[in-house]
């Protein structure tokens, strides 16, 4: 008692002694030299700070000065609250002991009333119960709050004094540098008021840490008397919630004891009534029947209520339960770390855990009988609206009878109506309290799914990092002789098959799977042959059918049955067997288990069995599928033994699961694995590549390193872990992987039909595309037009080609691929799900932080990284396969040409490029408000150095936007004729008539002039030249080539074709036609054929075409000199 009265004197003295100087008045004029020794106040610091405002100084200065101000005045806002605080402690100090034995004496009534909380006088009437019943359940919310914040608070004080003693040694620190910086002189460079304000920010920030440092040691003077208070206020706080609950549930079982009674009252007139009116008239006895059922409606409802209170409050104790559980759970890791013992602990903690899918069918069952509820109190009230009146009710019934019969049984229908009206009020007064009743329970299990979903995260968070037994050890090896005697007593194997026979073999279902089993092991020979029948005609193509295959995986299903099925009814019934003792339980959860293993590895081997699905059906390679083959008939056998031994050991309580004979097999069951999967998965000679041979592009011989340390590497580092003491983490991880095992053969099994199903049709469709081509080749050449036809159609060819069936078949298997590499994603998933929350931790590995624009410090964990490579991943192979799902798509649904499929697929690359990019940002730590510099400065960068290259960028995402070119349209550039065949970012390909390409920079096409054939109109122009012989009739020349030209199909008559003499030449007269097509693509086709015409025509008419002709004229004024000679070699 004499320290706490010295500690409040110090306090008190210092308080005052403090406030004396902080209080110092200020002087008008106080000089920076006087006002440096003193703490100043907040008045002062102001005045000062108005001084600065109105003075000349530079608004540097002005702003330093603001900012040490404003650190001033916070100080020594903070020295006042520690000052204050620091009061509040010692004072706790000097009153703890009245206060501690006040509650003392309120813990004791409150426990004297906790015996007499539940008394109800059941005489009230239900209405005040259900009024009282209001207002204690408010009181028990409010209870039940400040429980759980005393609760919070008991639980940070108790951590409080190891956190105040670390800021205690940080403010010391703090101060003796403050001390170090304050005895040193003021800055000579600085001006006189920024060296006042710099000495005032230290001197307050020293004062403000020595009251923080003496509250802090109040404080932890303190700590012993707080939570001695608070422990009894939190007792206090629990009992008189205990009480608030008793009470609640009090009143709420006098209300449902009164509300029961009414209804069976009600229910036994209901039942009377009806009996004294069956002998009577049809409508009362009817009416009689309605109110009987209505009444039995409201007994059930009445029972169901209290059902759901008991339900309500075993929800809520569970709840508590659990969250108790998970706050200490979560102090004993803070403690003691991840631990052998705690691990064990754990893990039973986890597997006494609610399955949080029974939760969400309890929630679809309360939704739903919410949803009657509330449909039946509508038709209620309804019919309580038309009770109001009892006469006209009755007059309605009555309406079919006639007045007599109305008049006899009218005052027996008022009666029965008036019960009605009053079953109504109780039934809609029922329902509310049924609602109500609902929407509690429905509170209380959403809080416990809550905390099930809470703790199981937080334990699965951890389980698999925890060790769970021992490191192996001599003793441990010493031990399993002992073992192997205990498990394989024949004293227990003599119980269980007694078991097995005398209560198990003769039940039901066991007997049908065995009668099952023989049935199909007789007739296993006929099975087999219809299962070679399937596939007698596969590969014939008018007989081959995809429902062979079908059949033969049923009848494989069919002979793979049989010995699982029987293992499941004899686990089955060995489990619910009232006379089966602790190891037949345990021999019924393994058959349990192993039962699914046992149809796995059967199916499987049934599949590559000869003459069997794999080689004839999915014509696998022989040699590989013999080999794996005979791996499975050794894998098999020793598999099952050994999964039924180690799963037989670990759940002996005796053993446990880290026993030695339950490690020492489980290593060699994983040494099969690794055994098997090494002749699997070798890279050289393994099952799979042999399977691979022949596919040098196959995704299996590509990465078959890879498949060799995913099926080599999980048996193998179970072996480690288990040795290491993991054996939980061990067996989970290879559960899971055997699990995702099967479903990727099973996604395989499923690829391989599909395929064989794709590939049939793409058969059949090359059949077809082949009698169709041979019936063409054979009318074109009965027809010659026909084959003109098709030559003039080169142009079309090129913008819209035919689809290849090739190609399409390629671009089926693309897509088969990547929805069944999505599918397996998910069953993945699927899988590990309940593993992924372990991953979690990688969230507590740090590699660095960023800060955010509001000063935020962000950590960047390991986590971050690997889900940004995944992005990476994931955007890589959207980017190459997504455009061409787009595109297949769109061809298949809606009619697009081809350009404009280019442009959405080329759009949808770049938008992949773009979120994938930013989302890895973000991953990373990067927002856009961090790196637009980066892209700022790139920018600039780009512009100087690589601006061609980005004005191509651009052009090409203006091209792609506004379309002045698509791909498919004719063009010109510059002196190139030809066919936009691609445009890419930097480049735009133009395919000329000599199947020559020609890149163009997109730059171009926006810069220069560019010729579009067919942009918006098809329609061209033809313009034929002819020349004429001098002295032909050039009238009717022209006559001939209008002719032609109208007499064109192809040729349009609006513009009208029209002709032109054009000039006199050299050697012809010149003539010209002029004519309109509707399409570019039939241009060099119509030119050829209206020149043949015209060349014809003209012939007919004795029309000459004119060609260049030369007069030579001789001077015969005097005699022509001519001259002989001869070849003298000749001559000789």
């Amino acid at each position: 008692m004499s320290k706490s009265i010295i500690a409040v004197f110090l306090v008190v003295v210092s308080y005052v002694i403090l406030s004396n100087v902080s209080s110092a008045p200020a002087s008008d004029n106080l000089s920076p030299v006087i006002s440096a020794n003193i703490t100043p106040s907040v008045e002062l610091i102001n005045s000062r700070s108005k001084e600065v405002a109105r003075g000349d100084l530079s608004d540097e200065d002005k702003s330093l000065l603001s900012d040490l101000y404003s650190q001033s005045i916070s100080s020594l806002g903070l020295t006042e609250t520690h000052r204050k605080k620091a009061l509040v402690f010692s004072e706790i100090i000097q009153t703890s002991n009245t206060q501690l034995q006040k509650i003392k004496a309120e813990l004791l009534n409150a426990s004297q009333q906790s015996a007499a909380s539940s008394s109800i006088d059941i005489d009230l009437p239900l209405y005040e119960i259900e009024q009282n019943l209001q207002k204690l359940k408010a009181d028990l919310a409010l209870s039940e709050t400040r429980f759980n914040e005393l609760k919070n608070q008991l639980s940070i004080e108790k951590d409080r004094p190891v956190k105040v003693r670390q800021r205690l040694l940080e403010v010391k620190k703090q101060l003796s540098e403050l001390s170090l910086l304050l005895s040193q002189p003021d800055s000579e460079t600085a001006s006189p008021e920024i060296n006042e304000a710099q000495s005032w920010a230290n001197i307050t920030l020293q004062e403000q840490l020595r009251t923080e440092a003496l509250m802090l040691e109040q404080e932890l003077s303190s700590h012993p008397a707080r939570i001695e208070l608070l422990t009894a206020k939190f007792d206090l706080a629990e009992i008189e919630l205990s009480n608030s609950r008793n009470k609640v549930n009090g009143f709420e079982e006098a209300a449902n004891q009164i509300r029961l009674g009414e209804t069976e009252k009600a229910k036994a007139d209901a039942i009377k009534a009806e009996r004294e009116a069956a002998s009577k008239h049809p409508l009362v006895a009817h009416l009689a029947t309605q109110n009987t059922t209505l009444s039995e409606q409201i007994d059930l409802l009445a029972n169901e209520i209290e059902n759901i209170n008991k339900d309500e409050v075993e929800a809520t104790e569970s709840a508590n339960r659990i969250e108790e559980a998970f706050n200490t759970t979560r102090k004993k890791l803070d403690i003691a770390g991840l631990s052998q013992v705690l691990g064990q602990v754990l893990q039973q903690e986890k597997r006494a855990l609610p399955d949080t899918r029974h939760f969400q069918k309890l929630t679809s069952i309360r939704e739903q009988k919410i949803a009657d509820t509330s449909l039946s109190q509508i038709q209620l009230e309804q019919e309580r609206r038309e009770l109001r009146n009892i006469n006209s009710y009755v007059d309605a019934l009555s309406t079919s009878l006639s007045a007599q019969q109305s008049f006899e049984i009218k005052e027996e229908l008022a009666a029965l109506a008036k019960n009605r009206k009053d079953l109504i009020d109780n039934a809609l007064s029922v329902q509310r309290a049924y609602l109500q009743a609902i929407v509690e329970l429905d509170i209380s299990q959403r809080r416990q799914q809550t905390a099930v979903e809470n703790y199981s995260d937080f334990l699965g968070k951890r389980l698999l990092w925890i060790r769970s037994t021992e490191q192996v050890s001599w003793e441990t090896v010493k031990k399993i002789p002992e073992q192997i005697s205990h498990l394989f007593s024949p004293s227990r194997w003599q119980n269980f098959i007694q078991t097995l026979i005398s209560d198990v073999l003769l039940e039901t279902m066991p007997s049908l799977a065995l009668v099952f089993a023989l049935v199909v092991l007789v007739t296993r020979p006929k099975i087999w042959q219809q299962l070679r029948n399937t596939g007698t005609h596969i590969g014939n193509l008018r007989l081959d059918r995809v429902t062979y295959t079908m059949q033969a995986i049923a009848w494989i299903l069919i002979l793979a049955l049989p010995g699982p099925v029987l293992m499941m009814a004899i686990g089955w019934e060995l489990g619910t067997s009232f006379e089966a003792s602790n190891f037949s339980k345990m021999v019924s959860n393994t058959l349990m288990i192993l039962a699914p293993l046992l149809f796995h590895l059967s199916a499987f081997r049934l599949f590559l069995a000869p003459g069997s699905i794999a080689q004839v059906h999915y014509g696998w390679q022989h040699s590989g599928v013999k080999k794996l083959h005979h791996d499975l008939n050794w894998f098999t056998p020793i598999t099952l033994g050994l999964t039924f031994v180690v799963t037989l050991a670990f759940q002996d309580n005796v053993l446990g699961s880290g026993s030695g004979l339950g490690r020492a097999i489980f290593i060699f069951l994983m040494l099969t694995f690794a055994i098997f999967f090494f002749r699997l998965a070798k890279p050289h000679g393994g099952t799979i590549a042999i399977l691979a041979s022949g596919k040098p592009d196959s995704i299996l011989i590509r990465f078959r390193h890879l498949w060799f340390v995913l099926f080599v590497g999980p048996p193998v580092a179970s072996i480690l872990v288990s040795l290491a003491g993991y054996m939980f983490t061990a067996g989970t991880l290879i559960e899971r992987i055997l699990q995702s095992t099967w479903f990727a053969l099973l996604v395989i099994v499923i690829h391989q039909f599909i395929l064989r199903w794709l590939t049939l049709n793409q058969r059949r469709l090359r059949l077809e595309a082949a009698k169709i081509k041979r019936r063409t080749e054979q009318e074109a050449r009965a027809n010659r037009e026909t084959e003109e036809e098709a030559e003039g159609m080169f142009l079309r060819e090129i913008e819209e080609p035919e689809v290849d069936l090739g190609a399409l078949s390629i671009t089926s298997h693309k897509l088969l691929n990547n929805t069944l590499i999505l599918v397996g994603l998910v069953g993945i998933w699927l899988i590990w799900r309940d593993v992924l929350p372990a991953l979690q931790i990688l969230n507590d590995i740090t590699l660095w932080n960023y800060t955010h624009s509001d000063n935020e410090i962000i950590p960047i964990t390991l986590s971050s990284l690997i889900l940004a490579l995944l992005v990476i991943i994931i955007t890589v192979v959207a980017t190459r396969q997504l455009p061409a799902f787009i595109e297949i798509v769109l061809l298949q649904r809606l009619d697009m040409s081809q350009g404009s499929r280019y442009t959405v697929t080329t759009l949808t690359r770049y938008t992949i490029i773009a979120v994938g990019t930013v989302w890895v940002f973000s991953f990373l730590g990067g927002s856009w408000s961090e790196i637009q510099w980066i892209f700022a400065a790139l920018g600039v960068g780009i512009g100087f150095g690589l601006q061609e290259i980005v004005a191509n960028f651009i052009s090409g995402l203006i091209i792609l936007f506004e379309r002045p070119i698509r791909v498919g349209d004719v063009v010109t550039v510059g002196n190139t004729d030809g066919v936009v065949t691609r445009i890419q970012i930097r480049a735009t390909t133009i395919r000329n008539f000599d199947r020559k390409e020609l890149l163009v920079p997109n730059k171009n096409f926006i810069t220069q002039e560019l010729l579009n054939w067919s942009l918006s109109d098809q329609t061209t122009r033809i313009m034929i030249e002819v020349g004429i012989a001098y002295g032909s009739d050039a009238q009717q020349a022209l006559k001939i080539l209008e002719e032609v030209a109208s007499e064109h199909h192809r040729v349009m008559h609006d513009p009208a074709p029209f002709t032109v003499f054009e000039s006199f030449g050299d050697n012809a007269l010149l003539l010209s036609l002029r004519c309109y097509i509707d399409d570019i693509d039939y241009r060099l086709r119509t030119i050829t054929e209206i020149n043949l015409e015209i060349n014809k025509r003209m012939t007919e008419a004795g029309i000459e075409i004119a060609f260049p002709q030369r007069d030579i004229h001789l001077d015969t004024r005097k005699p022509l000199d001519i001259r002989l000679y001869r070849d003298k070699e000749n001559s000789d």
